[in-house]
């Protein structure tokens, strides 16, 4: 019997070491997978932040700006989750240019202007931004890719709806690592320059 003591704590520790490694493992796997996760939301931001940065250069052009400081957009989408694509979708897009001087406000509503984004300054003067349609339809597009598409499923509900809340500082410096927090249904990204904030509803 005694002589079987030093197997016994032999194979004791030679478990604790192989679990050890394995947890080392795991964590590796898991940190990486969350670094490429956060590479693909990056990305997949970057392309909201291009679209919108395009949309609002062509309405400071529209209204001859010679420059602005930033811009806030506020977005409303509901979706049909249990169609193929977006077979019932709803907009609201609102976006503030602004500079120390002049603002202009560029709106979309789904019951009045469902494709087009009317701007107006600030002595009430009112174009029709050129490109509308692609606008709108690259936001409706790119918002979804941005949240899990396991997060936008809901096997008791057919619809949701997404906000987002943008906001772009041309004066700050962009940071290196950029912030992402996501808990439950809330998200939020901000690298400095550009922060977003979005959750999501179903019902």
């Amino acid at each position: 019997m005694e002589g079987q003591q030093p197997y016994k704590s032999s194979k004791k520790w030679f478990d604790l070491i192989k679990e050890g490694i394995n947890k080392r493992i795991q964590k590796g796997t898991n940190k990486r997978l969350e670094e490429e996760t956060n590479k693909m939301i990056e990305y997949r931001i970057k392309k909201l932040e291009d679209l919108l940065n395009e949309m609002v250069k062509n309405a400071q052009e529209k209204a001859n700006l010679p420059e602005i400081e930033g811009y806030h957009t506020i977005i409303s989408l509901n979706y049909n989750i249990r169609g193929n694509d977006c077979m019932w979708c709803k907009q609201l897009i609102i976006t503030d240019i602004y500079n120390k001087d002049e603002r202009i406000r560029c709106e979309s509503y789904i019951s009045s202007l469902p494709n087009k984004i009317i701007c107006t300054n600030h002595i009430d003067k009112s174009f029709e931004l050129p490109d509308s349609i692609y606008f709108i339809q690259g936001i409706k597009k790119t918002i979804p890719d941005i949240l899990n598409p396991r997060a936008l499923k809901h096997k008791n509900k057919q619809y949701i709806n997404i906000y987002v809340d943008f906001s772009m500082d041309l004066n700050k410096p962009i940071k290196e690592n950029p912030e992402i927090s996501k808990y439950g249904n809330l998200f939020s990204y901000n690298n400095g320059r550009s922060i977003i904030k979005m959750d999501w509803r179903f019902y």
